[in-house]
């Protein structure tokens, strides 16, 4: 016995897919042929609708059309399929120059643009520690200076009472015998490795302040991002209206930011001035 279909459609991609539905939603009966393990493109595509195109924000051709009900299309493709795959979400353009910048400022007054997209500035805020030093807005203003900084975990029988201990090396408690203790102090140094050297330093200094026994169990390090003047780094770009940094606590992120991050938030919602100490204008 022959079946037969109304069409024959080859290729079970997304638009063999999305034909055959359309078919069968009109009473037509299909059937698709398809090498699923062969060239995948709709498996490996993004899947991202994007009415924009090219280097210029063109509106892309038929945009009206295909835009104004993509939504609802797939809503009700997912509905048919009892499946989720589609998510509506805004695209974020990221202006990676100034000629660029004019070209999409160019696009904001004409008419035709509407309801394709927003040509809002939104902020964005630099927090990068030490590696600030390689960002191309602000590198170039403020420096910040990488002091890196080694610990050492340890095992002992040192009784832990809640306490942190100074001396010449700190002693923190963790976790039953496992302490803390640390740090040391090198500028100008970005090697994320632990060095012999650090560790000995450590070790000498632990002993003046531990007079127990006690096994290292482990040595690390991390890059502080300190400031020329030893003040944290707030506040906007002095010519991108848009762009700012918060950045340069060195040692002190854990006492200083919460206190920072108010006066952060306050002038970019309600351009309150920071406190002149850290505005980066010091350094303009």
């Amino acid at each position: 016995m022959v079946e037969s279909v109304d069409f024959l459609i080859v290729g079970g991609g997304i638009s063999g897919r999305l034909l055959q539905l359309e078919l069968s939603h009109r009473n037509e009966s299909t059937l698709v042929i398809d090498l699923p393990e062969n060239n995948r493109s709709t498996k490996v595509a993004a899947g991202l609708a994007n009415p924009l195109v090219g280097k210029f924000f063109t509106i892309g051709w038929r945009a009206s059309e295909i835009f104004s009900d993509l939504r609802s299309y797939y809503a009700e493709i997912e509905t048919r399929l009892d499946a989720s795959f589609f998510r509506p979400c805004s695209f974020k353009r990221i202006i990676s120059s100034a000629s660029e910048q004019n070209i999409w400022l160019s696009k904001a007054h004409k008419q035709k643009y509407n309801g394709f997209c927003s040509f809002s500035n939104e902020q964005i805020i630099f927090c990068e520690g030490y590696l600030q030093m390689e960002n191309p807005y602000f590198k170039d203003i403020v420096q910040v200076v990488p002091t890196k900084g080694e610990i050492l975990d340890i095992e002992t029988e040192l009784e832990p009472k809640g306490d942190v201990y100074l001396g010449s090396v700190f002693l923190q408690h963790l976790e039953g015998k496992k302490w803390r203790a640390g740090a040391t102090y090198e500028q100008n140094q970005t090697n994320l490795e632990p060095t012999e050297m650090m560790h000995d330093d450590l070790k000498v200094k632990l002993d003046k302040v531990l007079d127990l026994p006690y096994q290292i169990v482990d040595h690390y390090c991390g890059i502080r991002p300190a400031s020329g003047d030893r003040k944290p780094i707030l506040g906007m770009h002095p010519k991108y209206n848009t762009m700012h940094i918060m950045n340069g606590m060195g040692s002190k992120a854990v006492s200083l930011s919460p206190l920072l991050a108010k006066e952060m938030a306050d002038l970019l919602i309600d351009d309150i001035p920071l406190h002149a100490d850290v505005d980066i204008a010091r350094f303009c």
